[in-house]
Order: C-alpha cells, then structure tokens, then sequence
C-alpha cells in the first residue's frame, strides 16, 4: 500500500481510506483508493462527479429538510456527517435529521 498526497480541490467534503477531507486540505491515503486511481480518463470523470448528499446540502435549509423524507437512515447518518464537517453546520439542518432519524427508527418500531 503506497501513499499519496491528495489534495481536495473541490467544495464540498471528500471522503476517501476511512477520512474525511475537507475543501482546501491535503492528507496522505492509500494510492488505489483515490479517485481515478489507474486510468486517466476515469479520474476525469470521477474529479467532475458530486456526491448526491453533498449536493443535496447546496441547497437553503428549507430544501435540505424537504429532501431528508426520501433518504434512508445510512444516508441520513451519511449527510449528518457531511453537514456536521462543513465549515459552518446548519443549526436547523442538523436538528431536521435529528428529527427524520427519529421518526424512521419509531416506524420501523410500529
């Protein structure tokens, strides 16, 4: 396992070898699980592509709470993680998956 310097040159948090990688940061992780690792014209790609989540936290507080009713509860514990390592977490966003991440887990109680 070779390590390389990558470097988050985009605006949003990236995740990548178990850590998390915020807009302007450089950390040292394993070479093959950097995007684009092996072929040039998939990190291309993949350099262009936004985690739906992420994209999803673009957006003002009421639309990020209108969106939280489709998401599963992996993929609120994912965006509360996102929303939680931006540079200035939402109050509101953040009590809004609080509040979807509990009524999923008394639906699935019922």
């Amino acid at each position: 396992m070779a390590l390389v310097n990558f470097t988050n040159n985009g605006k949003t948090c990236v995740h990548i070898d178990g850590k998390s990688i915020m807009p302007g940061e450089s950390r040292q992780v394993d070479e093959t699980q950097v995007p684009g690792y092996g072929t040039n014209a998939e990190s291309k790609e993949q350099e262009h592509e936004i985690n739906p989540l992420a994209e999803i936290l673009l957006g003002n507080v009421p639309s990020v709470l209108l969106a939280l009713a489709d998401l599963t509860a992996e993929q609120l514990l994912d965006l509360e993680i996102l929303e939680t390592d931006s540079a200035q977490p939402r109050k509101g966003v953040l009590e809004g998956i609080d509040k979807r991440q509990l009524e999923l887990a008394q639906e699935s109680i019922a």
